[in-house]
C-alpha cells in the first residue's frame, strides 16, 4: 500500500507541471463591482489590496493553477538567483528596495511581491514603486506591458521549480529504497553465512556420532545415545528456523525489488517530464 500511494503521488505531483495560466477574459477595463482593472489585451488583472503597509494599493496581478507555496519558493528563487534578495513585510509582501531590475523598468525602484492562494492555485501581486509610497501609474501601458511579460514568464519558472522539487523528492524516496534493499541483502548474507556454518556444523557432529550396531550395543552409555539425539534435533531445529528467516527474508527481498524498480521508473518519468 505504501509503494502505492508514493507512486500515485508522484505522478499526481508530476501531473500539475502542466496546469495552465488563469487568464482574465472580462472585456471591462475596471468593474466597479469588484474593484478591478481589466486590460483585455494583457492576460493580467489590476486590482486593490492591502499593501505591504497596510495601506491600500493597486497591483498587478496574475493567478497560476500550481500550488501558492511553490508559486512563491519560484519565485523567490528566481529572483536570488538574479542577485535580489527580498525583505518579507506585512501582508505576505516581499520588499526589493533601491534595484535596477530591466524586466520591470530600465531605472532604479522598489517592487513588492505577494503570493497568496492554496494548495491548488495561487495569485502573484505586484506592486511597483518609485520609492517609499509614490507607487506607479498602474494604467500606464508601458508598465502594464513590462509588468504582463514578467508575470507570464513565471510561468516556466514555477514549472521547473515543481519539477525540481518533485524529482529531488522521488530520488530520496529512490535512495531511501535501495538503501532498504541493500540492507536486505546483508541480512540474507548473514543468514546464508549461518545456515552454511549450521550444515558445517551438523557434518561433524555426524562424523562424531555414535553409531551403535550389534557389537557396541551393550557398550554403549543411553545417556550418551540420549544427549547426542537431543544435540541433532537442535541441530535440525535451528537449521529449520534459518531456512524459514531465508525464505522470509528473500520475499522481503523480492517485494523491495519492486519497490526500487517503481520508483526508478517514476524518476525516469519525472525526467522526461522536464519543461
Amino acid at each position: 500500500m505504501r509503494k502505492l500511494i508514493l507512486t500515485i503521488a508522484s505522478i499526481a505531483v508530476t501531473s500539475i507541471l502542466f496546469a495552465q495560466i488563469q487568464t482574465n477574459t472580462s472585456n471591462q477595463y475596471y468593474n466597479n463591482n469588484q474593484n478591478e482593472y481589466y486590460n483585455v489585451q494583457l492576460p493580467i488583472s489590476i486590482k486593490s489590496v492591502s499593501g505591504p503597509n497596510k495601506e491600500v494599493v493597486n497591483v498587478f496581478c496574475i493567478t497560476y493553477n500550481y500550488p501558492s507555496k511553490s508559486i512563491e519558493n519560484a519565485i523567490l528563487e528566481r529572483l536570488k538567483k538574479e542577485g535580489l534578495d527580498g525583505k518579507k513585510m506585512k501582508n505576505n509582501f516581499y520588499a526589493f528596495k533601491g534595484v535596477k531590475y530591466n524586466y520591470l523598468w530600465n531605472r532604479t525602484f522598489d517592487f513588492y511581491i505577494s503570493v497568496i492562494g492554496s494548495q491548488n492555485a495561487g495569485t502573484v501581486n505586484l506592486l511597483i514603486s518609485q520609492g517609499y509610497d509614490n507607487f506607479i501609474d498602474t494604467k500606464d501601458y508601458e508598465i502594464q506591458k513590462r509588468a504582463s511579460d514578467w508575470l507570464t514568464g513565471l510561468d516556466i519558472d514555477i514549472q521547473r521549480y515543481i519539477h525540481t522539487q518533485t524529482l529531488n523528492g522521488e530520488i530520496k524516496e529512490l535512495e531511501a529504497a535501495q538503501k532498504d534493499l541493500k540492507k536486505l541483502n546483508k541480512e540474507k548474507s548473514k543468514i546464508e553465512s549461518k545456515i552454511a556454518k549450521k550444515d558445517t556444523e551438523k557434518r561433524t557432529f555426524e562424523a562424531k556420532r555414535t553409531v551403535p550396531d550389534q557389537n557396541n550395543m551393550n557398550n554403549i552409555d543411553p545417556n550418551i545415545l540420549e544427549k547426542e539425539q537431543k544435540q541433532a534435533n537442535d541441530i535440525e531445529e535451528d537449521r529449520t528456523k534459518l531456512d524459514y528467516e531465508l525464505k522470509e527474508i528473500k520475499q522481503k527481498i523480492e517485494a523491495a525489488e519492486t519497490h526500487v524498480a517503481e520508483h526508478e521508473k517514476t524518476v525516469q518519468q519525472i525526467k522526461s517530464a522536464k519543461p
